[in-house]
């Protein structure tokens, strides 16, 4: 009998799924002997468990970036890290990690190279062990300890591990990244517990955002069996609970950590039981939140970083009590993967050689947020208008802050933002006006205005409307100026190579500043007698056509025009177009240049009335007047027109749009 094929996802399962590609194997013993070594593989994972199972030590892939030698919980899905060896220097597969009895553990690369070692030469090491605190431990000759992960912690604290005097967690850069990060938490010799901001990418202290006031008494942070996390002086005696949960270790996992926000939390995570309830959970109460309540203003006094979030944004407090990063109006992340970057402006900004600010500039208002450090001038008893143009005025000024009947200017990059109910006044955001906004092309950005001209010429050459008015509403909404790179003459071409009246006359009316050439392909039809279809949308049942008589047609019919035109010859066009725009010639003196010039004066191009209006009303253009002079084309050339040699586009009539 055939045997049946395999399910289509079972087939993807044994080909695809990397749980199935490599595999875990488990040291038979708990301990780590002389000779030891663990080496970094993909399809190969070889951990030391603890004797409980629920921690283990080994390497941790991270990402597609390489490997971390790591303790992690083992028993729970996500594998949470809660130390680490070489969180500033990933390493590769092929990179090991053995014990040497005259230096402990010694980390090396792919080549051999020495990256990490535990600090135990001279001692040296009998062997060690991971125990079910989740403590990697290396014990000496007599069995006494040598070397303990719990006094070298990177960001996380696990029950029954103390912090002593000098030592610190340091959060890490973010969610992904486990190298060392923005913030630091310390108990100094002094007995002060600390919150820093770090003068990154150094490691020295910068900042003090929050305080336990306990010089002269702070001896350790202790994290007890019970879940709860205090200062305690050298007496015993608990100087200030940091945070206390009644979750014990029996029925759920914990830890602390000072995380990538530069916040210190507690979480717990129940053991078993239903799955519904599984996952970290932060703990915290309204006697005892998390350190700082506030991250946003708490870090309102660092004049020589960006703050909580970085130059040019704003910090604010969202869900879950957990900070946000944003940017102000004009403004649009660096990076926007890693926000703490800070902003950048997304206009040109304001200069100084004398321009139309009035004209150029406005004001985008921000309610109950501000910047604190950063002003260069400071101003009393005045309103808010003044303070308006104070900076309006001030090619120097990026930002006002108005609060009371004072104002402050600020110059770029801006620092410590932060919007939150607790402040009072405004901030005054200077940006272009007509300018892109988050979401839209930047107008300033040579390689985004080089990619959309390319995608109008691939959508003129391909007959493709849609894209090309998908790139054309880009455009619009950005401001960019349709001169530049001859915009205007791709677009009047790939509305003109669609044979279609409608949208010539709608590129037509929308665009500002229009060349003689661009006008000519616009005003006049294309190909052998195409006639004139106007659709009546007053009508949807009506599928006739508007006819022009044949006593209003004038002149012969034109040459049938080529279906393709040399590269070299659109490129003549487009520079023509370009170079009439940019000499300031308007459509009018164009189209009617002086008689004593050209010793006669052309007749103007007919009307076509009533329907073309419905049509412009139609594309949003709006009510006309009669009076209103553009012109659409019927297939003959006009009298008084002279006949070309050489056909100005390839826009032949009764071409298929897609």
């Amino acid at each position: 009998m055939a045997s049946s094929p395999l399910p289509w996802n079972l087939l993807y399962l044994l080909l695809f799924s990397p749980f199935l590609q490599s595999s875990t194997i488990t040291c038979q013993t708990h301990r780590i002997t002389k000779g030891f070594s663990l080496t970094a593989s993909f399809n190969k994972h070889v951990q030391l468990e603890s004797p409980s199972r629920e921690f283990a030590f080994g390497f941790q892939r991270i990402k597609s970036d390489g490997f971390l030698l790591a303790v992690w919980l083992n028993k729970i899905p996500e594998k949470t890290i809660v130390w680490s060896a070489n969180r500033d220097n990933l390493v590769q597969e092929g990179s090991k990690v053995e014990l040497h009895e005259d230096s402990g553990l010694i980390l090396t690369n792919q080549t051999d190279k020495r990256i990490w070692h535990t600090d135990t030469f001279g001692v040296g090491v009998s062997y060690g062990e991971i125990l079910n605190t989740g403590n990697l431990v290396l014990y000496d000759q007599i069995s006494a300890i040598s070397w303990q992960s719990f006094n070298e912690p990177t960001d996380t604290l696990l029950p029954k591990q103390i912090l002593s005097r000098g030592k610190s967690l340091v959060a890490r850069y973010s969610e992904d990244n486990y190298s060392s990060g923005r913030f630091l938490f310390m108990l100094e010799s002094n007995g002060n517990l600390v919150l820093y901001t770090r003068n990154f990418p150094q490691n020295a202290p910068n900042y003090a955002y929050w305080k336990s006031e306990t010089e002269g008494s702070g001896f350790q942070v202790m994290f007890n069996e019970s879940g709860s996390i205090y200062l305690q002086a050298k007496n015993g005696n608990i100087l200030k609970y940091l945070s206390m949960t009644s979750s014990s270790m029996k029925d759920f996992y914990q830890r602390a950590i000072l995380e990538n926000d530069g916040v210190f939390r507690q979480y717990v995570y129940p053991k078993g039981g239903d799955p519904t309830s599984s996952g970290w959970h932060e703990f915290r109460s309204e006697s005892l939140p998390s350190i700082p309540p506030n991250i946003c203003t708490s870090i309102s006094g660092e004049d020589t970083a960006g703050g909580a979030c970085g130059f040019n944004s704003y910090c604010r407090i969202g869900v879950n009590q957990r900070r946000t990063c944003s940017c102000p109006s004009g403004y649009t992340f660096i990076d926007p993967s890693d926000p703490v970057k800070g902003c950048k402006q997304n206009f040109e900004a304001q200069s100084c050689d004398g321009e139309d600010h009035d004209d150029l500039f406005e004001f985008y208002s921000m309610e109950q947020t501000d910047w604190p450090y950063g002003d260069y001038q400071h101003f009393k008893e005045v309103d808010e208008e003044w303070c308006n143009k104070a900076c309006l005025s001030d090619c120097f000024c990026a930002v006002a802050i108005f609060r009371g009947r004072e104002c402050w200017k600020k110059r770029v990059p801006f620092a410590n933002g932060m919007m939150d109910p607790s402040l009072s006044g405004k901030a005054l955001i200077k940006v272009r006006k007509n300018d892109s906004s988050p979401g839209h092309p930047d107008k300033n950005d040579r390689s985004v205005l080089l990619a959309l001209a390319l995608c109008l010429r691939k959508c003129l050459k391909a007959k493709a409307l849609i894209p090309g008015k998908q790139v054309h509403a880009l455009l619009l909404t950005a401001g960019i100026d349709m001169k530049v790179l001859s915009f205007d003459s791709k677009l009047v071409g790939m509305y003109a190579t669609c044979g279609d009246l409608r949208f010539r006359v709608m590129g037509f009316v929308v665009k500002m500043h229009i060349g003689f050439i661009s006008y000519q392909i616009m005003g006049r039809g294309r190909g052998k007698g195409k006639r004139l279809t106007v659709t009546n949308h007053d009508d949807p049942g009506s599928g006739e056509e508007e006819k022009i008589p044949t006593q209003k047609r004038r002149g012969r019919p034109q040459k049938p025009l080529k279906d393709e035109m040399d590269e070299e010859e659109n490129e003549k066009i487009e520079e023509d177009d370009s170079e009439n725009a940019k000499a300031g010639i308007s459509t009018k003196e164009m189209k009617s240049p002086p008689a004593a010039e050209n010793g006669k004066k052309r007749k103007r191009y007919s009307q076509v009335k009533e329907k073309s209006d419905s049509v412009n009303e139609e594309n949003g253009v709006g009510t006309r007047s009669s009076t209103d002079d553009s012109t659409k084309s019927n297939g003959f050339r006009h009298n008084g027109s002279r006949r070309k040699s050489k056909p100005r586009r390839a826009a032949e009539a009764g071409v298929e749009c897609k």
